[in-house]
């Protein structure tokens, strides 16, 4: 069972979130604060993929996103990153900083798992 690490400040989205990855089957660890989560990864904590939003207090979903491909260890780590946002430049800023997949929080709960069943999938598919 997969271990996802969700970045996100609002606390409706959190739990939107876990009950969605969750039911899904997936474990969620969570963290309200980019900076907190950098600290958990810089450490000994190792999920299966990092979901983070852009905007953060403290330390953005970009800055963190840069900061885990410079962790040797976390190099080849899965990130979403997930904005309301949803421009080419903001998805053109998610894969510059290293980041795997970009989903609007526009795009349904479905869009959403399937890009993660997908990262975490051994087998490749085509990701939004």
């Amino acid at each position: 069972m997969p271990t996802i690490l969700v970045v996100e400040d609002h606390p409706l989205h959190q739990v939107h979130l876990r009950q969605l990855l969750e039911g899904e089957g997936y474990r969620v660890h969570m963290s309200a604060d980019g900076q907190d989560a950098y600290d958990l990864l810089a450490g000994d904590f190792t999920p299966d993929l990092l979901l983070t939003d852009v905007s953060l207090p403290g330390m953005s979903g970009l800055e963190l996103t840069r900061g885990v491909r410079r962790l040797a260890h976390l190099r080849t780590l899965p990130i979403v990153v997930r904005s309301a946002m949803d421009t080419d430049y903001g998805r053109g800023e998610a894969c510059a900083a290293g980041a795997d997949a970009f989903v609007s929080k526009r795009e349904a709960a479905g869009d959403l798992l399937r890009t993660l069943r997908g990262l975490l999938s051994a087998d490749p598919v085509e990701l939004p």
